[in-house]
C-alpha cells in the first residue's frame, strides 16, 4: 500500500508539471533564466518514460495488469503535456505516433535483466513470493511481441509519404533512449535497490551520474558557447537522473529491494 500511495503521488505531480512546464517555458522565453528552466524541464519530461518502464519491468502484479497502467499512464501524461503546448511540433523529426517505438527503447535493456537474470523488487522478507517474481507466462509474452508489432506498424502506417528519413531519424532517437537506459537506470536500480543505507545509496547513485556525466560537460565547456549552456546541460542532466530515481526511491523508501535469481527460496 505504501509503494501504491508513492507511486500515485508520482503520477499526480508527472500529471501537474507536464499541463504547466512548457507554457511556462514560453512565458519566460526571452528571460536571462530560460536555459535554467528549459533544460531540467526537458529533463524530467524525457525521463519520465524511463521511470515508467522500470515500474513496468519491475512494478508489482500480473504482467498484463501492469502493462494496461503502464500504458494508461503514458497517455494522461502525453495528454498533459499536449494540453499545454503542441510539443510534438518541437519534434519533427522525431513524430508522436513514434513514442511506442521509443518507450520500448528504454525497456529494451532491462527485460534480458528481469528475465534471463531474475531481477525483480519485493518487500524484505518475501523473497520469491510475489507475483512480480515469477517468470511471464506465454500469454504475456505474446502480449509484448503483439506490442512491438504494433508499434513498428503505427510508424509504417502514419510516416508521411515525403518523409524519406523517418525511419533513420526514429533509429537514431531509440538507440539513444536505448544506451540511456542501459547507462542511467539499470545501475539507479542496482544502487539505489540493493544498497544497505539510504544516504550510501544517494551519495553512489548521483556520484555516479556525475561521473559519466562529466566528460560531455567539460566538452561543452571546451568547445560549447560558454558556461551558461554547460551548467544548464548539467541541470538538464540531474533532473533527468533524479526522476529515473524516483519509483526506484519510493519503493526503497517503502522497503522494496532488488533480488535476483540466486535469492529465490
Amino acid at each position: 500500500m505504501c509503494a501504491r500511495r508513492g507511486m500515485l503521488a508520482l503520477v499526480i505531480a508527472a500529471g501537474i508539471f507536464n499541463v504547466a512546464a512548457l507554457p511556462v517555458i514560453w512565458l519566460i522565453e526571452d528571460s536571462d533564466a530560460i536555459m535554467f528552466i528549459a533544460s531540467p524541464t526537458l529533463g524530467v519530461l524525457l525521463a519520465e518514460a524511463g521511470a515508467l518502464a522500470s515500474w513496468l519491468v519491475w512494478g508489482e502484479g500480473p504482467f498484463l495488469k501492469r502493462l494496461a497502467v503502464h500504458w494508461a499512464i503514458g497517455v494522461i501524461l502525453g495528454a498533459g503535456v499536449l494540453s499545454g503546448t503542441a510539443f510534438f511540433n518541437l519534434f519533427d523529426d522525431v513524430p508522436a505516433y513514434a513514442v511506442p517505438t521509443l518507450s520500448l527503447a528504454v525497456q529494451l535493456p532491462l527485460w534480458p535483466f528481469r528475465i534471463y537474470f531474475g531481477w525483480y523488487v519485493e518487500p524484505q522478507g518475501m523473497q520469491g513470493t510475489a507475483v512480480n517474481s515469477q517468470p511471464l507466462k506465454i500469454l504475456d509474452i505474446f502480449s509484448g511481441t503483439a506490442i512491438v508489432a504494433v508499434s513498428l506498424a503505427l510508424i509504417r502506417v502514419m510516416e508521411p509519404l515525403h518523409a524519406e528519413y523517418v525511419w533513420v531519424n526514429i533509429a537514431d532517437a531509440s538507440l539513444f533512449v536505448l544506451i540511456a537506459s542501459f547507462l542511467l537506470l539499470l545501475p539507479a536500480a542496482f544502487i539505489i535497490l540493493r544498497a544497505k543505507k539510504s544516504m550510501t545509496a544517494f551519495g553512489y547513485y548521483f556520484g555516479y551520474v556525475l561521473a559519466i556525466g562529466i566528460l560531455p560537460l567539460l566538452l561543452t565547456l571546451m568547445v560549447g558557447p560558454g558556461v551558461e549552456v554547460a551548467l544548464g546541460i548539467f541541470l538538464g542532466g540531474f533532473a533527468f537522473a533524479a526522476t529515473l530515481a524516483a519509483p526506484l526511491l519510493v519503493w526503497r523508501a517503502c522497503g522494496y529491494r532488488l533480488m535476483w535469481g540466486r535469492e529465490r527460496r
